[in-house]
Order: C-alpha cells, then sequence, then structure tokens
C-alpha cells in the first residue's frame, strides 16, 4: 500500500525534474549590437483608457508582498 502512494509523488517528481543543460554548454559568441532608442509602449488600461510609455518601464511598485514575489519570479529583480 505504501508504494501505490509513494507511486504519484515519484511520477511528480520525474516530470518537475530539470533536463539537462544543453545551452550552458555551448559556447557564446559576441555579437554586434547597435544601439537603438526604445520602442514605445503601448497599452490599454482596466477602464478603457490609452496608456503610452516613451521607453519600458525600469522600475515598479508593488503593494503587497506577494505582487513582489510575482515580479521577482518574473525576472524584474534581475536589473
Amino acid at each position: 500500500m505504501t508504494f501505490v502512494r509513494a507511486l504519484p509523488f515519484a511520477v511528480l517528481g520525474l516530470l518537475c525534474a530539470p533536463g539537462p543543460a544543453a545551452a550552458a554548454s555551448s559556447p557564446k559568441t559576441a555579437a554586434a549590437t547597435s544601439v537603438e532608442a526604445p520602442a514605445a509602449i503601448h497599452a490599454r488600461d482596466d477602464r478603457g483608457r490609452d496608456v503610452t510609455l516613451a521607453a519600458p518601464a525600469r522600475r515598479a511598485v508593488t503593494l503587497a508582498p506577494h505582487a513582489t514575489e510575482l515580479v521577482y519570479a518574473a525576472g524584474a529583480g534581475a536589473y
């Protein structure tokens, strides 16, 4: 009976395990980059108003701790 209970957890663990990091082993080459002006961001808010940002946002303010954790999980904490 213990095996039957442990089997779903074992399968879940195998499905969630990370695969091999093939991209990490390939050498990175330096690519020539040109400096361009950031593109404007157009969005529509919840009230239907058009909002335009001249460039991508550099900072964000969150009003709740869980929202801060979500922003960091999305990768914004690295900048």
